[in-house]
Formats: C-alpha cells, sequence, structure tokens
C-alpha cells in the first residue's frame, strides 16, 4: 500500500493479491452479483460458464477428474475398457474405478467421472489426444 498523487489529488494505491476461494464477486446492489475477468486491456463480465471453469480451477480439479452426477455407473457400457483390462490382466471393478478416478461413490451409488465418459465417447465432438514421453535417465 502506499500513495501517488495524480493531478494535486492523493490516492491511497492498494495491491490486492489473488487468493485460492476465487471468483470473486462485485455486488452493485443487492440484486446483482458480477464476477469480471480480465480481456487483453479490459474487464469483462464473466458469463457462467467462465465462472463454473473459475470455481472448478479453485477447486484444483481438472475436467475429467469431476464427477458427471447426471450419469450413474450401472447405467453405462462399460465393456471396451473391461476388454482392455483383461487383456492386460487386470480386473476392473468398483475399487478399481474409483482409485482411478474414473468413478465417485455418492450416496451409495457409483457416479462416472468426466473422465470415463470421454473415454467411452459419450460426449460428442470431444476427442482425446495422448503423448508418451520417453524417460532419459
Amino acid at each position: 500500500m502506499f500513495t501517488v498523487t495524480i493531478d494535486e489529488k492523493l490516492l491511497l494505491v492498494i495491491d490486492v493479491a489473488k487468493g485460492p476461494q476465487s471468483p470473486y464477486f462485485y455486488n452493485k446492489t443487492s440484486k446483482e452479483r458480477n464476477a469480471y475477468v480480465r480481456l487483453g486491456t479490459s474487464n469483462r463480465i464473466a458469463d457462467n460458464a467462465i465462472i463454473q471453469e473459475l470455481i472448478r480451477q479453485s477447486r484444483n480439479i481438472s475436467f475429467d477428474e469431476e464427477t458427471e452426477y447426471d450419469y450413474e455407473l450401472n447405467d453405462l457400457d462399460l465393456a471396451p475398457i473391461n476388454s482392455r483390462f483383461s487383456k492386460l490382466g487386470l480386473e476392473l471393478n468398483e475399487s478399481s474405478l474409483i482409485n482411478l478416478g474414473l468413478a465417485t461413490k455418492v450416496n451409495d451409488k457409483l457416479h462416472p467421472s468426466k473422465g470415463l465418459l470421454l473415454l467411452l465417447g459419450t460426449y460428442e465432438h470431444c476427442s482425446i489426444k495422448c503423448a508418451r514421453f520417453k524417460v532419459m535417465i
């Protein structure tokens, strides 16, 4: 915090550091609640999609780790993934799905993660790109 004089007016300058619980909202009135994002040299009101993304980022959870509550695991065809696990000599069960972050148990129901739905091709217009890197020791 410091002061600066501009046009013979004394201004107090406060630098507010970014905190972990974004987004932050600015209330002009009790009815209006806005979050702003910086785009280039201007500030814009964030739409709902941007606000949801900021909330997800503040929780330090990637998109594929989010639980998808609109689906239940029992309603999905896990045959493609189960087949791949079998070829590797592995068992695909409830605990392995949870440990891999592919499912979450909520109120005794298993819900898939968005990552599992991506693997199963449930989302339209989505693709997965992977890379494999050689480890140099």
